[in-house]
């Protein structure tokens, strides 16, 4: 309904905002009736007043609260070790990311302030690739493992390429950088398998074989047994006893070396297609 200017002029339209659409129609609709003045408040008892003023105060302030992100805490930044003259070691984990051990694992390293390395399937990036943004925004280093854990010496050149490029891909999607390191299911390799891999190859020189019935103790004794300055450990963070065991070992390693990504041990440092690091544990 439109109405002249000389009604809308005679209509208090705050008053009649106030008292209600009812009120406002019936003003209008008689054209020369002004709204009528909305009833007088009483005032509320200054206690009460100040009472519901707190309590308004306090929900807002918890509202504000659950909305802004905790401040991480703040670590000190640790100087970055010379590898070619300190004794470094590094940590790598095989066939996750796992949605349950993962996160756990993630959780022990951020709090013994520990980077590793994490050779992950495809198939599993696929499945929790918010699990892959974690290990990468958390400053560990992830690398290629294949699409699904088979054998690259029993492939033929294009069936590799074809698993390492949809590996690949599976990072992409995730928001993930490409990686530029491999290490074979098994650790099984040829000059086949050089040859068709355009990555670098990170192998392992110290295995305490956490994919058997091994209780954490014994990992962990195994670990720190067959440590050594350039060591690498291969683990698998799909073992529970592995994340059970990791506090541990972690601590007692800190104790004599520093705990690097593959990537920063100077043995690793060479062209694609080399592999430098061999399985010499047992």
């Amino acid at each position: 309904m439109l109405f002249s200017g000389q009604v809308l002029k005679q209509v208090s339209l705050g008053t009649c905002f106030q008292m209600g659409a009812a009120a406002a129609i019936a003003a209008v609709t008689s054209f020369n009736v002004a709204c009528p003045a909305p009833p007088a408040k009483s005032p509320l008892p200054r206690p009460l007043v100040s009472k519901l003023s707190s309590v308004t105060q306090r929900t807002e302030l918890a509202s504000f609260t659950a909305l802004t992100p905790k401040p991480m805490p703040t670590m000190p930044l640790k100087p970055t070790p010379n590898c070619a003259k300190e004794a470094c070691m590094a940590l790598t984990f095989d066939d996750g990311p796992d949605p349950r051990l993962t996160p756990k694992l993630l959780d022990i390293l951020a709090e013994h302030q520990v980077k590793a390395t994490f050779f992950v399937l495809g198939s599993q990036v696929a499945k929790y690739p918010e699990l892959a943004r974690r290990i990468e925004m958390e400053g560990h280093e992830i690398g290629n493992h294949s699409w699904a854990h088979q054998d690259f010496t029993k492939m033929k050149p294009a069936h590799m390429l074809q698993d390492i490029d949809q590996t690949q891909d599976a990072f992409r999607a995730a928001g993930v950088a490409p990686a530029t390191l491999f290490r074979p299911p098994y650790g099984a390799s040829n000059d086949k398998v050089h040859r068709a891999v355009p990555l670098k190859f990170v192998l392992w020189n110290i295995d305490p074989e956490d994919w058997q019935s091994h209780k954490p103790a014994d990992l962990t004794a195994h670990i720190v047994a067959f440590a050594k300055p350039q060591g690498i450990v291969v683990l698998h963070d799909i073992k529970p006893s592995t994340v059970t065991a990791a506090p541990e070992f972690i601590a007692k390693l800190k104790k004599k070396y520093h705990l690097v990504t593959a990537s920063r041990l100077p043995g690793q440092k060479t062209a694609p297609h080399t592999t430098e690091i061999a399985d010499a544990s047992q």
